[in-house]
């Protein structure tokens, strides 16, 4: 038995399919996709930490303001006792 080696003129020019290249190129869009997304979450969450830093500061302000007026309020009325 002998085994033909002929190439027809279709073998000769090779292509790609598209149902062989259309679920790879779903693939590589949805893992950038998701890159994407990725670095999105991570500067929304630095943004985030910067906010909430920037919040705790202003509370601990104003703590330190209410305990400033109460202890002024005990001073004047002790005064008046």
């Amino acid at each position: 038995m002998q085994l033909s080696t002929r190439t027809t003129t279709t073998d000769a020019i090779p292509r790609t399919r598209m149902k062989r290249a259309l679920p790879v190129i779903i693939a590589i869009g949805a893992g950038i996709a998701a890159a994407v997304l990725a670095v999105a979450n991570i500067v929304q969450a630095a943004n985030l930490k910067s906010e909430i830093k920037m919040m705790e500061n202003t509370l601990r302000n104003l703590d330190q303001a209410t305990l400033s007026n109460q202890a002024q309020i005990l001073h004047l009325s002790e005064g008046q006792l």
